[in-house]
């Protein structure tokens, strides 16, 4: 690495931590740490949720095989952000209304306890049996 490469990942973390440092703070309970107050925009939510699922791989080698021809790689950029965003429509104004944080609290509430823990079990044993199976 050259010491341009180490200035610029040097500035990088400084400037991480430091605006870490003064964006903190700013929460007085914990629901407002973990779910922001509740008061965030559906495409701020939407896109946090595309960031956290995204992986530098993707940042980087959708772009990589796009630039040398092959953009079939560039439907799964364009699928996350759409997919999010109708997700972010439907589901987010149900989230907010009825106080709820994962998918399983809404499963929940609308399917009764019992009947959440028994799909979720089902669902586990399909995907691990697919899984198995391929």
């Amino acid at each position: 690495m050259q010491i341009l490469d180490l200035a610029v990942i040097g500035a990088y973390l400084i400037a991480t931590a430091w605006l870490g440092l003064r964006l903190s703070g700013k929460q007085s309970t914990v629901k407002d740490y973990f779910l922001g107050g509740r008061d965030l925009p559906w495409w701020a939510v939407s896109l946090s949720v595309v960031a956290t699922e995204t992986s530098a791989l993707t940042v980087i080698g959708i772009p990589v095989m796009s630039y040398l021809g092959n953009i079939s790689y560039l439907q799964l950029g364009v699928g996350y952000i759409l997919g999010r965003v109708i997700v972010a429509y439907l589901m987010l104004p149900r989230y907010y209304d009825g106080e709820m944080v994962t998918a399983y609290a809404y499963l929940g509430r609308r399917l009764g306890l019992m009947r959440e823990v028994e799909k979720t079990s089902y669902q586990q044993l399909y995907i691990s049996a697919f899984r198995y199976c391929t």
